[in-house]
Formats: C-alpha cells, sequence, structure tokens
C-alpha cells in the first residue's frame, strides 16, 4: 500500500503527487534555459557584471522574485 493510498481523501493537506512536483521542476528548468537559449552573450555578459553588484540588492532581488512566484501559485491555486 502506497502513502497516497493511505492518506484520506477527506484530508485537509494530501500529499504532492510526483508527477505534479516533475512537471512543475520540468517547467522551471525550461523557463531557466530560455534565457540560455535565446540570449546567450547576454547572459555571459550579465554574469561578468554580477560581482559588481552589493549582496544586498542580490537578496532584495532574490526575495522579490520568491514573493513574486509564491504570490502567481496563491492565485493561481484560488481564483483558477
Amino acid at each position: 500500500m502506497s502513502v497516497l493510498q493511505m492518506v484520506p481523501s477527506s484530508s485537509r493537506y494530501t500529499p504532492i503527487k510526483m508527477e505534479l512536483f516533475l512537471s512543475a521542476l520540468g517547467l522551471a528548468m525550461i523557463i531557466e534555459g530560455l534565457s540560455y537559449f535565446t540570449f546567450p552573450r547576454q547572459v555571459k555578459d550579465l554574469a561578468s557584471r554580477l560581482p559588481q553588484f552589493p549582496d544586498s540588492a542580490i537578496r532584495t532581488f532574490g526575495f522579490l522574485t520568491l514573493g513574486a512566484g509564491l504570490l502567481l501559485i496563491y492565485l493561481a491555486r484560488h481564483f483558477f
């Protein structure tokens, strides 16, 4: 008996299916790879200039991107 079969369907917290996880991971890889495929020169240029940015600016950008992603997931799950 698998873990998915042991969790009652009425449970509020159901485990994430591996299919959904792998689909999300694959989509993230596709989006990440798009910039490298379409704009390799610009990616190299950005990578060479990245050390010039202060750590706080990079951290802030990462935090805002993370927050935007979480907000997008929340909106998609609750309104669509």
